[in-house]
């Protein structure tokens, strides 16, 4: 698959994330971290089917996710986030590690935050 393809996968993505920051209830309902995640999962299942292409982001982000919190290896970004939290704490906590992880160096060059 070229290149510029693929970041344009991946910029979409984080592009619609922004938008679901902004208005979820036009894309999940409920701000909640279960249907952001189960919304993510869709979107995944789709690009798989239709572009046989597999995100970084999820990768990439479980593994910061996991840095930051401290959490083992074999835990998902979503259970990490939703321990000892309301659904939507941890719907917020994912938000806030998101625009931390796109600051990150090396991450998602054409979206990092300044």
């Amino acid at each position: 698959m070229e290149e510029k393809r693929q970041e344009e996968y991946e910029s979409g993505f984080l592009s619609l994330l922004d938008r679901i920051e902004t208005r979820p209830g036009m894309f999940i309902g409920t701000p909640s971290l279960r249907n952001l995640f189960l919304f993510i999962r869709g979107y995944h299942c789709a690009l798989w089917e239709t572009a046989s292409y597999l995100l970084k982001f999820d990768r990439a982000f479980d593994a910061f996710v996991r840095q930051k919190l401290g959490a083992s290896d074999v835990t998902h970004w979503f259970a990490a986030l939703s321990e000892g939290v309301s659904d939507r704490e941890a719907f917020d906590r994912f938000f806030e590690l998101y625009h931390e992880f796109k600051k990150q160096e090396g991450c998602c060059p054409e979206q990092r935050e300044e």
